[in-house]
């Protein structure tokens, strides 16, 4: 008992000289090369689809980082193969492939990116899995303990696709505006999280609830908007890893890490080392508007 009081002595002391003792560190690094990075999500939905390709910038950059320019871009249908050039219209960086007569993204078929810069050329591989339909959005006035925390929480509603393992990524717009705080992005694995029995069943609770922000309810004449995405495992991963970046930081947070990538370079000898995500997904929405 004496040696637990006197551990808890000890961090409290500590506690109250750290604050009093901080000193600004100045660390120069290197900053090695510079890479590709690739931010590839394609979607069926109609209109157009954007692939942006920036130089990767230094961890202590505080800039924007610069748009490659003067890349070949294309995305390529496995199964019938169409070609899909994307092109660089306003010279920015962002890769733009306009709609003609027929949708890019075809329910199980497979697509390749292909990226040719600098004589060196990048591929990656998607397929486009499905998703099942939003059946309806909800919502319900509670009142919390402060005003802050008053007001309308919604709910989606809709059943995973039975008999195969399904891979979600649910994003919500209030207002027209994505809610992008990492604290609230929502995933599924089937109808819950990996170890439930979850498959060909109604998404559980804590999926539906989580397009309500917990300390953010919607108020009377806001709009809700969400998107049911499908994804596979890799992108699932990889989007959790992305959170946890994101999101890790506070007395016991981990040294940040690279976050994994499934774009390469088919020229193994090359410096250019690409970083980034490319995944083909397809989408289904619904929105509402607040009322009281």
């Amino acid at each position: 008992m004496k040696l637990y009081y006197l551990s808890v002595y000890i961090l409290f002391s500590i506690a109250l000289i750290f604050p009093s003792c901080e000193k600004v560190i100045d660390v120069e690094l290197d900053e090695g090369t510079s890479q590709i990075a690739v931010d590839a999500f394609i979607t069926d939905l109609p209109g157009q689809q954007t692939i942006k390709l920036t130089n990767s910038a230094p961890y202590f950059k505080n800039s924007p980082s610069t748009a490659i320019l003067g890349a070949q871009v294309k995305v390529i249908n496995e199964n019938t193969g169409e070609v899909f050039p994307f092109t660089d219209v306003q010279n920015n960086g962002n890769y733009i492939w306009s709609p003609a007569s027929s949708p890019l993204a075809r329910l199980n078929n497979a697509y390749s990116l292909i990226i040719i810069y600098n004589g060196d050329t990048i591929r990656s591989h998607s397929v486009l899995n499905p998703v099942p339909p939003i059946d309806s959005l909800t919502y319900e006035y509670k009142k919390g303990i402060t005003n802050k925390l008053t007001g309308y929480f919604a709910s989606f509603w809709g059943v995973d696709i039975p008999n195969r393992r399904d891979y979600y990524w649910i994003k919500t717009f209030k207002n027209d505006t994505l809610i992008n705080d990492p604290v609230y992005m929502n995933f599924a694995l089937d109808a819950a999280f990996e170890g439930w029995n979850a498959d060909g069943v109604e998404f559980f609770e804590f999926i539906r609830k989580a397009i309500t922000p917990f300390d953010k309810p919607y108020k009377v004449n806001d709009s809700v908007h969400v998107q049911l995405l499908s994804i596979n495992e890799e992108t699932y991963h990889f989007l959790f890893e992305t959170q946890f970046q994101l999101t890790n930081s506070g007395l016991f947070a981990q040294p940040p890490a690279n976050l994994p990538t499934n774009i390469s370079n088919t020229n193994k000898s090359s410096a250019i080392k690409p970083v980034g995500w490319f995944v083909i997904s397809a989408i289904s929405q619904m929105g509402i508007t607040i009322k009281k």
